[in-house]
């Protein structure tokens, strides 16, 4: 239970850490600055940032996702940046989930 308990708040953190990255990111592109200038405005450490820029730019249609092995006939839980999830049910319905108004 405790182990469960540390993986969510890493995980957590880790969300709360990529939104506020992207947040930054987008903040930047929208400024018309330059990455130094950005940074030095924000406070922000100017090699953290250009970090971030290209892991954002690596893959920006993609969020972080971490599998986790699940027991046959367990439920599903999907995490998105920030606080939203979707857990599906073992006996979900499967029409309404493709709709996606659950």
């Amino acid at each position: 239970m405790r182990q469960e308990i540390r993986r969510r708040e890493r995980d957590a953190e880790r969300n709360a850490r990529h939104q506020n990255w992207s947040t930054h990111v987008k903040n930047w592109k929208e400024s018309g600055l330059s990455q130094a200038e950005y940074c030095q405005r924000a406070d922000i450490k100017y090699g953290t940032f250009k970090t971030w820029v290209f892991k954002f730019k690596e893959n920006p249609e993609f969020l972080p996702v971490r599998i986790i092995p699940a027991k046959i006939n367990s439920e599903i839980e999907i995490r998105f940046a920030g606080s939203l999830s979707v857990i599906v049910k073992r006996d979900f319905e499967e029409d309404l989930l493709a709709t996606g108004q659950f």
